[in-house]
């Protein structure tokens, strides 16, 4: 598996509005990608967010970065005050309920 980590500053006041964004307009395209597994957001403070996301291979991550990148800009530019960061690495290690799963 394959993950990439974005971090996305935002303007303060802005996080409920990201959150029904990604949800109704970015969540819907990620799930018709190949290869797409899942997606974590998480906000600290008022204007950090870091958005997790898992994919079964990096060919699969890599093919969509392209179109992923343009759609959030088009979705959520209005809501940033600095470019996206993003890192990218494989999962080591996945751990879900009970069963922990080792991804080599």
């Amino acid at each position: 598996m394959h993950a990439q980590v974005t971090f996305f500053k935002i303007k303060p006041g802005t996080i409920e509005e990201m959150r029904t964004l990604t949800e109704e307009r970015i969540a819907p395209w990620l799930r018709g990608r190949r290869g797409f597994h899942g997606l974590h957001v998480m906000s600290i403070g008022a204007t950090d967010v870091y958005a997790f996301g898992v994919w079964l291979s990096k060919a699969d991550a890599d093919a969509s970065k392209p179109e992923y990148d343009r759609l959030m800009q088009q979705i959520l530019g209005h809501l940033l005050t600095a470019t996206p960061e993003h890192k990218e690495g494989n999962v080591i290690l996945h751990v879900a309920s009970h069963e922990p799963h080792l991804h080599r």
